[in-house]
């Protein structure tokens, strides 16, 4: 069995994205990244079509992306 929860999992799939940004040129080059300014969304949210998570999903990205909370 796994003791690990989703929020570590979350974290640790950040931290692997983070790195693979940082060391791959491509990315690297980015102003986004060079300012550690990329925003990490939650893939239970954005990897696959969200579903009945849909409002949760937008309300996520409208706060990362402009500082509004929205609630519904």
């Amino acid at each position: 069995s796994s003791d690990v929860c989703s929020s570590d999992l979350e974290e640790e799939i950040t931290k692997a994205m983070k790195q693979a940004m940082t060391d791959n040129p491509a990315w690297a080059n980015l102003k986004a990244v060079q300012n550690n300014r990329v925003i990490y969304l939650p893939s239970k949210l954005f990897l696959l079509n969200p579903g009945l998570q849909t409002p949760e999903a937008m309300a996520r990205l409208v706060k990362e992306a402009y500082g509004i909370n929205v609630t519904f």
